[in-house]
């Protein structure tokens, strides 16, 4: 899930910083602006008079309980956006860790939108373990407020975690349901290696990246 900033040119006032607990709250709320018109988003939250508390719930969970406790999650100093990877080994999500996160998820899409989720997942996660079945770094969030897109915070926001994917020699993958994101990532070494365009599920562009100086 990635909602990415419009161009480059950089901020220096966004240099990034880890996320702590203090952070979940104002950033789940950012995350929601974000996202607001993401295809993917909106085809599993439940489309009501309280979408946008729902919205919010879902960033809540992601950030508290689906972030490995923050240990590779990146904000500004202003929490202009959020950034929030899977180290290697991280990525997968188990039936146990499924079924716990059930109750939670059912608020915000109903309990009828459960099953169509998880056969999402089950069959995305499939092809994330096919196309880089190697230990990696996995963008599952990238999202800038919309009042500070197109000022470079995403691009910072990728920095750490990009350079260290250089520096380690690993491969980077993510999922966009935007096909305006393609091109953002696209400058930044990802390529799109599949395209999910099945009739039950939103589209989904699958993009993976080679480490720019891959190591001897």
């Amino acid at each position: 899930m990635t909602s990415p900033t419009a161009s480059l040119p950089l901020d220096l006032s966004a240099t990034p910083r880890h996320v702590a607990r203090g952070d979940i709250e104002p950033l789940a709320s950012v995350l929601a602006r974000a996202f607001d018109a993401d295809p993917f988003i909106n085809w599993f939250v439940l489309q009501d008079r309280q979408r946008q508390a729902r919205f919010e719930d879902t960033f809540r969970i992601i950030l508290e309980r689906m972030s490995h406790e923050l240990n590779a999650s990146f904000t500004t100093p202003q929490r202009e956006g959020c950034a929030v990877w899977k180290r290697p080994g991280e990525h997968t999500i188990g039936w146990r860790q499924q079924l716990g996160l059930l109750p939670a998820f059912a608020r915000v899409m109903g309990w009828r939108g459960i099953p169509r989720f998880l056969k999402l997942m089950d069959f995305s996660q499939g092809l994330h373990d096919r196309l880089v079945p190697e230990p990696h770094f996995y963008l599952f969030v990238l999202g800038v407020h919309p009042d500070q897109q197109s000022r470079g915070v995403g691009t910072r926001l990728l920095q750490p975690i990009l350079e260290r994917c250089d520096a380690e020699n690993r491969r980077a993958y993510l999922e966009t349901a935007r096909a305006e994101n393609v091109p953002f990532y696209a400058r930044h070494g990802f390529h799109v290696a599949h395209v999910i365009e099945e009739a039950s599920f939103p589209k989904l562009w699958l993009m993976v990246r080679r480490p720019m100086c891959p190591q001897s």
